[in-house]
């Protein structure tokens, strides 16, 4: 018997970083923005990324691969002084990441989608 189980992993009677690990998360984003005053800028930011992953099954094994999705989002920008940045972004993915367990013929949908970033630049 296949079926979906679509649960968001948090929610579940484990816990996702005990089997879902996110390895690395690289990518290319283009940022349109509007400078609000002279220190403070909100934008919008599209791009793809891939993301590397690992599930950790326990006592079945476990599986890795690479994931390419693309990804929308906004954030804030505050100009602490002419050389540093701090900014705030949220990320959205709208796919998830799909695992079928080893064991039985379930799959789970990994609801990964929303990532917070909090940054720190420095301009040369």
């Amino acid at each position: 018997d296949n079926h979906t189980d679509n649960r968001f992993l948090f929610n579940n009677l484990f816990f996702a970083s005990d089997i879902i690990k996110i390895n690395r998360r690289y990518g290319l984003k283009f940022d349109a923005g509007y400078d609000l005053t002279d220190n403070f800028s909100a934008y919008l930011t599209n791009g793809i990324a891939t993301v590397n992953y690992s599930v950790d099954w326990h006592e079945d094994g476990s599986t890795s691969g690479n994931n390419i999705r693309y990804f929308y989002g906004a954030g804030l920008a505050y100009n602490i002084s002419k050389s540093f940045t701090m900014n705030i972004e949220y990320n959205n993915t709208p796919q998830a990441l799909s695992f079928k367990t080893p064991s039985a013929d379930t799959k789970i949908n990994a609801d990964l989608s929303s990532i917070y970033k909090l940054g720190l630049s420095y301009r040369f």
